[in-house]
Formats: C-alpha cells, structure tokens, sequence
C-alpha cells in the first residue's frame, strides 16, 4: 500500500513579493502549473 504524504503548503504571498516585475508572467505560470497539479 502506497503511504500517504503530507501536503506542503506554499506562500505564494511570500514569493510573489519577492519575484521582479519582469519575472511575474513566468511566476503566474508557474503557480498555474503547481496549482493544476494540485487539483488532480
């Protein structure tokens, strides 16, 4: 049987803060890609 682990959660609030304005397309799709991950 599989185990189950726990879920991590992420500051998305924290790393936002810290991504360049020019970086922020980048950062929004990749809190699109980690939260489609999440939803399966």
């Amino acid at each position: 049987m599989a185990a189950r682990r726990a879920i991590k959660t992420i500051d998305w609030s924290a790393i936002a803060a810290r991504v360049s304005e020019a970086d922020r397309p980048i950062f929004a799709a990749f809190k699109s890609k980690s939260d489609g991950f999440l939803r399966r």
